[in-house]
Formats: C-alpha cells, sequence, structure tokens
C-alpha cells in the first residue's frame, strides 16, 4: 500500500492511494494521475512505512524507482 500526502493550491492536505506500487507505477506511466506535479508532497507511507522525501509530487516517481520498490 502507497499513501501519498500533499498540498494541493489552496494549501489544504490531501491523500491518494494505491493498493501497490505496481499500481502507483501504472497510473505515472498512463498519466492517470490528476495531480499537478508542482504540488509539494507531505508525506509518503509505503506498507505502514514512512519515508523520509521531501519534495515535489512530479520528482517521487524518480525516488520511489531508486527505492527499489519494484
Amino acid at each position: 500500500m502507497i499513501d501519498i500526502s500533499y498540498l494541493n493550491n489552496n494549501k489544504q492536505e490531501k491523500q491518494i492511494s494505491y493498493a501497490s506500487y505496481d499500481d502507483y507505477k501504472q497510473a505515472q506511466l498512463a498519466c492517470q494521475i490528476a495531480i499537478a506535479d508542482y504540488f509539494p508532497v507531505t508525506k509518503v507511507m509505503v506498507d505502514g512505512q514512512q519515508l523520509d522525501y521531501t519534495g515535489q509530487f512530479g520528482n517521487l516517481y524518480f525516488f520511489l524507482e531508486q527505492q527499489g520498490l519494484h
């Protein structure tokens, strides 16, 4: 399970979840995510563990690839 919290244009915290890393990756590659790349990510949880990520939503994919979650 991947849970991503981020701030939208109104500085409201929003959350999106995926059942697996493969589901997240498929959504990214198919451009099915309607979240702006520049939105700041506030928290990333993978299988109940918080990852140390600070950055924009658009860079999260590359960060997760480096974590070896495949």
